[in-house]
């Protein structure tokens, strides 16, 4: 085989590997531009921090005055440690937890479970708290339970919500609350407790107008168990 036989194919490597660093650094600086335009659009703060030794890449939204409220979404599409959350620390429900994610609407609630992989009926409150994907999120699982819900609705809680929560109201909010395409598809898992209100995907929201709806998803879902 002659040298220029043998450099070709390294220099075509090198030529494709050049071409997809290159298209990822633009991928980059336009994710960028979209969210530095989305902040200076809707008025809020933005701060992204770059991987680094191994720590996935962190990218934070923020209230700037009015009610608090912060985004977090952590992670790539392929690496661990992949998480969208909203924390606002109004409202608050004091009297317990409450942990709440939509399943469809046109099926029994069982079959909701065991479609969403929770089991069904649910007696192990922390197999399906990890099911939800809400590991994590704050809820102290002691008295936790099963609750009924309307159709649309898995429910966990510590106490009776109804006189806090209209769980009709909140099945319809989170109807939407799905989002990635296909089998990439996540739903949201809603925490509402002492400690404020907080929404969950178990995937990243690198896109500015994903995570811009899921911020809206989460402050219609404040209004109604507000």
């Amino acid at each position: 085989m002659t040298l220029t036989g043998v450099l070709m194919p390294l220099l075509l490597m090198a030529g494709a590997a050049v071409g997809i660093g290159l298209w990822w650094r633009r991928r980059d600086i336009s994710r960028r531009a979209a969210f530095d335009a989305l902040a200076a659009r809707r008025g809020w703060s933005l701060n992204v921090g770059k991987q680094s030794l191994g720590r996935p890449g962190t990218l934070r939204l923020a209230s700037r005055g009015g009610p608090e409220w912060r985004l977090t979404v952590r992670g790539t599409v392929v690496g661990p440690d992949r998480i969208t959350d909203f924390h606002a620390d109004e409202p608050q429900w004091t009297n317990g937890y409450l942990l709440v994610t939509s399943a469809d609407p046109d099926e029994d609630t069982d079959d909701d479970a065991e479609d969403a992989g929770l089991p069904a009926p649910a007696r192990d409150v922390r197999a399906t708290v990890h099911a939800m994907g809400a590991e994590g999120m704050g809820a102290d699982l002691m008295g936790m339970g099963r609750i009924d819900a309307p159709p649309g609705l898995i429910a966990l809680a510590t106490a009776d919500p109804t006189l806090r929560v209209d769980l009709s109201d909140l099945a319809r909010t989170l109807s939407d609350s799905a989002f990635g395409d296909g089998p990439q598809a996540a739903r949201a898992v809603m925490l509402l407790g002492p400690d404020g209100l907080r929404l969950r995907l178990g995937q990243p929201l690198r896109n500015a107008d994903r995570a811009e709806a899921f911020i809206d998803l989460a402050q219609a879902i404040g209004r109604t168990v507000g």
